[in-house]
């Protein structure tokens, strides 16, 4: 959000992050409002109402409160968590995160396509790469997510035997919460696996710990599905390390062939983390083909450039008479235009070689 903001700025606009501070705080020429509950979010939107052109949401609620204040003002969603359609008359933009999600909703959700753009996340971590690169790897697997993410009790059940193979690993859960366990008791998640707590390490960090400790895991754990927005992945490609993700469309595009290992059954995460342990030659040259990926899909100035063509957009489609598409008609491989066409020409050629 930040990176988005700053590029913003160098683009000669205003811009104003509500909704996640409780202060007024300035950073880097961006302006974060101080708004510590949704009545202070109103009462300062019905104040500046006439002072945003484009508002960049991540919620699912309350649109219409946001359009009735802001009637003039474009709605980008950026879909860290999946596209809301409910609101599709009040969003003017959906930009994905994923290039797996934009795939995967432009396929199943066709009428709304039009209104598809990127906005792709990128590793913020990528930018302590130089000050991390002399950490040599330990005997630790790491797992970036939280304690509710889909797939953790397969990783876990895998991990039980793992652990038994291998005394001396560890198993680090990084969460982005600071709502951790309070006790010592495995947490509800792992409930009857026989995961030894001494060496389940559980932790919340900040992004320059965070990145050491990916440097230093042997393998990088991430979601076995339900993803839209794949930061895990990135952050591992972008830091050199082997990731197992699901092989769905978003681990597909995030955690392509030669980089990682995609997983699905508790035996692939068994067999996929066993392996990676038994051939560091692999796992260092999964890690180099991932760095090396990543730099060639993820340059510095991707997000730049893809912000600054949303902007573009926004401001021709500002014409009311501008075209929209009401019907997909491309997606049927023979549609009737298809053979209308068909026909069109052969009367043609049978009218001219009369």
């Amino acid at each position: 959000m930040l990176r988005h903001a700053n590029y913003l700025v160098e683009l000669e606009n205003e811009v104003t992050i509500i909704g996640v501070s409780n202060v007024d705080e300035y950073e880097n020429g961006v302006f974060f409002k101080g708004c510590a509950t949704k009545s202070d979010v109103q009462e300062y939107l019905k104040l500046k109402f006439d002072q945003f052109d484009i508002i960049f949401i991540n919620i699912k609620e309350d649109l219409n409160i946001l359009k009735f204040y802001m009637p003039h003002s474009r709605i980008i969603e950026v879909c860290q968590n999946g596209p809301h359609f409910n609101n599709d008359k009040f969003i003017d933009i959906y930009a994905f995160v994923g290039y797996g999600q934009f795939a995967f909703y432009s396929v199943k959700y066709k009428r709304y396509r039009n209104k598809f753009m990127m906005l792709p996340n990128v590793s913020v971590l990528d930018h302590y790469g130089d000050e991390i690169n002399g950490i040599e790897e330990t005997e630790q697997i790491i797992w970036v997510g939280g304690l509710n993410k889909q797939g953790l009790r397969r990783w876990g059940n895998a991990m039980s035997k793992i652990l038994e193979i291998y005394p001396d690993l560890i198993w680090k859960l990084c969460i982005p919460s600071y709502d951790l366990p309070k006790n010592k008791e495995l947490p509800i998640i792992f409930s009857g696996l026989n995961l030894p707590q001494d060496r389940l390490i559980i932790q919340n960090l900040n992004s320059q710990e965070l990145a050491k400790e990916i440097k230093k895991s042997k393998i990088l754990l991430t979601s076995l599905g339900g993803e839209d927005g794949p930061s895990a992945y990135l952050d591992g490609h972008a830091l050199g390390i082997p990731v197992l993700s699901a092989d769905d469309i978003i681990g597909k595009f995030s955690n392509p062939e030669g980089t990682g290992i995609r997983c699905t059954s508790k035996k692939d995460c068994y067999n996929a983390i066993n392996y990676l342990l038994q051939n560091k030659d692999v796992r260092i040259q999964l890690g180099k083909n991932g760095k090396k990926w990543y730099e060639n899909n993820y340059p510095i100035n991707l997000q730049n450039h893809l912000l600054e063509q949303i902007i573009q957009y926004l401001s021709i489609n500002s014409d009311e008479n501008f075209p929209r598409k009401t019907i997909i008609q491309s997606d049927r491989k023979f549609s009737i235009r298809f053979y209308l066409e068909r026909m069109e020409i052969k009367l043609i050629g049978l009218k001219f070689f009369k």
